[in-house]
């Protein structure tokens, strides 16, 4: 059994052989306010959803994933996807998986998730997460795209922050959910971590 240091060790190696340019951004990836926002987005659901199934899931542009073990086991998920737009973090994450991945199914593929729409799994989505909305455009043309068998719940968190990267940035809570197209909102709030400030929206079309 493969433990979180087993994937952080590997992944470093891999980052310091054929990836030493993402060294920053991968070590910004490991501050604990990270992990915080994980919880938040994972407790938020559980009250709502609770965890006695095992939901499949779409998690859209979270970046370096060694964390994501802290709400994979708390939301209780299996068959994911992991859909980026950057190459170099497939391989790598990967390796930050490490001791997920063999206790569920995980894949990876690298696209744009509005571009490419249309290779997306749409088929038994139960849970569709977006770690980067301040990075697309608004996401009511991810939650008005035919969803074959299911009506996911949508996990929405963005950053209220104007920095580098940031292409959609809302000024309140209250205009980030109007950008999700949500009808049905379980949940919404606002949070600050150390310097930044994050929306997150959960519900169904």
């Amino acid at each position: 059994m493969f433990k979180l240091e087993d994937s952080l060790v590997s992944s470093l190696s891999l980052i310091d052989s054929n990836y030493p340019h993402r060294k920053k951004d991968f070590y910004n990836s490991l501050l604990h306010k990270n992990i915080k926002i994980y919880n938040w987005l994972a407790d938020e659901y559980v009250k709502v959803y609770g965890n006695d199934k095992v939901p499949t899931a779409n998690i859209f542009a979270s970046g370096f994933l060694l964390y994501d073990s802290y709400y994979i086991k708390k939301m209780n998920l299996d068959n994911i996807i992991y859909y980026d737009y950057d190459p170099d973090i497939l391989p790598i994450n990967w390796q930050c998986l490490k001791h997920v991945r063999s206790q569920i199914l995980i894949d990876q593929k690298c696209l744009d998730v509005i571009l490419d729409s249309d290779y997306l799994r749409k088929d038994n989505v139960d849970v569709l997460i977006n770690f980067s909305c301040e990075k697309m455009i608004d996401q009511k043309l991810v939650v008005n795209m035919e969803y074959q068998n299911k009506n996911p719940v949508f996990c929405f968190l963005a950053s209220g922050n104007h920095k580098r990267g940031n292409i959609n940035v809302h000024s309140s809570l209250e205009s980030f959910e109007k950008s999700t197209g949500l009808s049905n909102i379980k949940y919404s709030g606002e949070a600050f971590f150390i310097d930044e400030k994050k929306y997150l929206v959960i519900g169904e079309k």
